[in-house]
């Protein structure tokens, strides 16, 4: 066809639009095979064991441990093309507040942790645990007892 194009016009040959012709070439030409295709494929598959913590620095020296030949800007612009992104972890936001008006409970054992009876003293202490959803946490007491004199 490219042989006869400059024999004959476009219009007469294929029986289509100038416009529709160079439309035609243009998306034949995006639909060859990417040259990336693999590497991109790889990148989904680094991403998705990893669970998107990495970034395009340790991607590049993954992508080289299997036998690739990328560096990092190579690396990032794969990823791009892939669609991956980094999952930024939230900082822990800080809750407790030391500077306050509040009533501060007195310190009534000061450090002596010898008891005299069972159920005299009592501890405890309050664990944050970390969730995504919520904020909860968990209160646990414990009782002082270390040895009986009888």
């Amino acid at each position: 066809m490219r042989q006869q194009q400059k024999s004959y016009p476009i219009t007469v040959l294929c029986r289509v639009s100038r416009s529709k012709y160079y439309k035609y070439l243009k998306t034949v030409h995006e639909n060859q095979i990417n040259p990336d295709f693999e590497l991109i494929a790889k990148v989904r598959q680094i991403h998705s064991d990893t669970r998107g913590s990495y970034g395009s620095r340790r991607m590049s020296g993954q992508l080289r441990d299997d036998g690739y030949d990328v560096g990092r800007y190579r690396a990032s612009s794969l990823m791009k093309k892939a669609g991956v992104y980094v999952k930024l972890q939230k900082r822990f936001k800080r809750i407790t507040d030391s500077n306050h008006n509040q009533p501060v409970a007195p310190n009534l054992l000061n450090r002596q942790f010898e008891v005299a009876r069972s159920d005299t003293v009592w501890c405890a202490d309050i664990t944050y645990l970390v969730r995504p959803e919520k904020f909860p946490f968990l209160l646990s007491s414990a009782g002082f007892l270390t040895h009986l004199s009888s």
